[in-house]
């Protein structure tokens, strides 16, 4: 199964129902609208369900802190209404370095969202009305995921540590008898272009940010990338920038990204498949433009459907 992950940023509203017109077209399964900071997943969904008739929308993620469970019932459920049932709600605590700025607190993430998710489930009525989807990072959210969720959602996990995560669901859904299996939904970074180097650059540049948050420090810590974290953080604490891009391995850059000429990503893009996921959910690199048009014109091409 194939999706797409849309952003919400500054400058990409006025795209979000035509690229969900056109991925729709294109055959794909799924459409997730971004939350970055200032922005709002939930209002995404509601544009592309507008403008979508078989196409699945979610939110990946909607930040659980940052809405009362009973306002965010209500937003699922009318979502539902409104796209006949193709409504998914992505779950995720995000991280305190978004949360702290604006008076949210992060206590116990997991505990929490356990909570959240069952306040969910009473005001909307149970999960066959709203499915649930977790984002999941660390073995304990994964874990979770497996036990209450419909589906996980996993970014930046690296291709090698993938099995072990999708392992870490399927030991959570062991512990819980449900009707079907939790869906593996994971986050792929992808530059289709012959220019490798800048693609690869696109990719650490990204990297970088996300390397700056403790969560994915841990997780790559966790996948074997250890050497790569602990250099990356003393150089950054030390202020120098070059020394951080460094810390960042072309080893490390192609486990968490897929570049290359359209048989090279295809080819990379089968071992996800073997690793577990159920659904590719396609972020682009912003390698010729950042707007979604553009991100996306080059991965349509090659993973059309039709």
């Amino acid at each position: 199964m194939l999706g797409a992950i849309v952003s919400t940023g500054h400058g990409q509203w006025r795209h979000i129902t035509q690229m969900a017109e056109v991925i729709e077209d294109a055959g794909w399964d799924y459409l997730f609208c971004n939350e970055v900071p200032g922005s709002d997943s939930i209002s995404a969904a509601f544009l592309a369900t507008s403008v979508t008739k078989r196409l699945y929308v979610g939110t990946s993620i909607a930040n659980i802190y940052l809405r009362h469970p009973f306002l965010m019932s209500n937003l699922a459920s009318i979502l539902q209404e409104l796209s006949f049932r193709r409504f998914i709600l992505g779950l995720g605590v995000s991280h305190p370095y978004f949360n702290e700025p604006v008076g949210v607190s992060t206590g116990h993430p997991v505990s929490e969202m356990l909570e959240y998710v069952s306040q969910i489930d009473k005001y909307t009525g149970g999960r066959e009305n709203v499915p649930i989807w977790l984002a999941a990072l660390r073995k304990p959210m994964s874990v979770l995921a497996g036990q209450i969720g419909d589906g996980a959602l996993f970014n930046l996990v690296p291709l090698s540590y993938l099995p072990k995560a999708v392992a870490n669901v399927r030991e959570g859904q062991s512990e819980n008898i449900k009707t079907k299996d939790t869906m593996i939904a994971t986050y792929i970074r992808i530059g289709v272009t012959k220019d490798e180097k800048r693609a690869r650059e696109a990719a650490r540049k990204m990297l970088g940010f996300y390397c700056r948050l403790p969560a994915y420090q841990d997780l790559f810590t966790k996948a074997g990338y250890e050497d790569e974290m602990e250099s990356f953080r003393l150089s950054v604490q030390s202020n120098d920038h070059e020394a951080a891009k460094r810390a960042l391995t072309d080893q490390l850059i192609a486990d968490i990204a897929v570049f290359g000429t359209p048989l090279q990503c295809k080819e990379i893009l089968s071992r996800y498949k073997q690793a577990g996921a159920d659904a590719l959910l396609f972020a682009p690199l912003p390698i010729e433009g950042d707007e979604l048009p553009a991100l996306f014109k080059p991965v349509l091409d090659v993973f059309r459907l039709t």
